[in-house]
């Protein structure tokens, strides 16, 4: 799902798309974008539907799981209901926890609730069609609850604002005797002062069964999110004037600032 900054960069990397997989004798097909230009130059049998998306109608394109509405440009997810019927096992919950799909981690409070309850199941010794306890079942009947209301969060497609000549990244890390987590978010500034702020990605992992301290899991955190920020610069592939790190833990700051041979 690639963007341009102008109509005239995104013909140009669609023509070259185009040529670049006829050479083998291949055609890409089932175009979709935001720009009503762009599809109007594509043969209506070669978009994703036989008319153009219409970006004022609530027409969406589900990519991977996602889904994006042309209209407004953002993302949204839709996932199916938590709750059912019968009988509440760890084969039925894992099941059901598979069907969300959130590669960058938008809904990382949600699925770090997911890891925390399989990992309770799996310290538990549960078979997988053993009915769950008590108070997970209650747990995951709240959890049920609360995910119907995902429909509303919108995730903005475009991360810059126009024109823009500083771009900084935000990364935070936080753990607690549960789990560690860390998150980057974009600030864009454009040459008229207009700032921009927004959530990029975000990754959590359950604390390891064996007892670890918390500033052991604080420095987990830090350590997942250096890795996760250098994976971000580099697919982002756009110039960064700054890149700064917060952990609320002294412990840690201090670790980092000792000698190497620590």
């Amino acid at each position: 799902m690639p963007g341009a900054n102008s109509l005239s960069e995104a013909l140009e990397l669609q023509n070259q798309l185009t040529q670049m997989v006829s050479s083998v004798g291949l055609v890409l097909r089932k175009w979709a974008s935001n720009c009503s230009e762009l599809l109007n130059s594509i043969d209506s049998d070669m978009r994703l539907s036989n008319t153009s998306l219409n970006i004022d109608n609530d027409d969406t394109v589900n990519t991977l799981g996602i889904l994006w509405h042309p209209a407004s440009d953002v993302f949204y997810f839709k996932i199916s209901p938590l709750s059912f019927e019968g009988t509440l096992t760890k084969r039925t919950l894992l099941s059901t926890i598979a069907k969300t799909f959130d590669p960058l981690g938008w809904l990382s409070p949600i699925t770090f609730q997911y890891k925390t309850i399989m990992q309770r199941l799996w310290k538990q010794q549960l078979k997988w069609d053993e009915r769950v306890p008590t108070d997970i079942k209650l747990e995951w009947e709240q959890l049920a609850n609360d995910v119907q209301f995902v429909k509303d969060i919108k995730i903005p497609r475009f991360l810059l604002v126009d024109s823009d000549n500083l771009f900084h990244l935000f990364g935070f890390s936080d753990a607690s005797e549960r789990a560690y987590a860390a998150a980057i978010y974009c600030r864009s500034v454009s040459d008229t002062g207009k700032i921009n702020v927004q959530l990029i990605i975000a990754k959590t992992r359950v604390a390891p069964l064996k007892t670890v301290s918390l500033p052991r899991l604080e420095l987990c955190g830090a350590l997942l999110l250096v890795k996760l920020m250098d994976f971000t610069c580099k697919a982002l592939n756009y110039p960064i004037s700054q890149a700064q790190f917060y952990t609320d833990s002294t412990i840690v700051l201090s670790w980092i600032g000792s000698h190497a041979s620590r």
